[in-house]
């Protein structure tokens, strides 16, 4: 049982740390559009259900991320 103890609490102390990351995450202005885009995929690996949630606002989010990544990508064809 030690051994188990002692994984709950090294679980404890990461999920503690990633919240704290992901409040830094959200605090921060983003500087750029593949910054939002990075917000908005950090929101959604963290906070959604599942990966294929139907539930609003999941399937909404994840299309206005794959929009956000397509004009990025059009974008980065046209300037070269």
């Amino acid at each position: 049982m030690l051994g188990y103890s002692a994984a709950l609490q090294e679980e404890k102390v990461a999920m503690a740390d990633e919240q704290r990351l992901a409040d830094e995450l959200f605090d921060a202005d983003a500087m750029s559009i593949p910054g939002v885009l990075a917000k908005l995929e950090a929101l959604i690996a963290l906070d959604a259900p599942s990966e294929h949630s139907d539930e609003r606002p999941w399937p909404q989010l994840r299309r206005i991320r794959a929009e956000l990544t397509r004009l990025l990508e059009r974008q980065a064809r046209q300037t070269v």
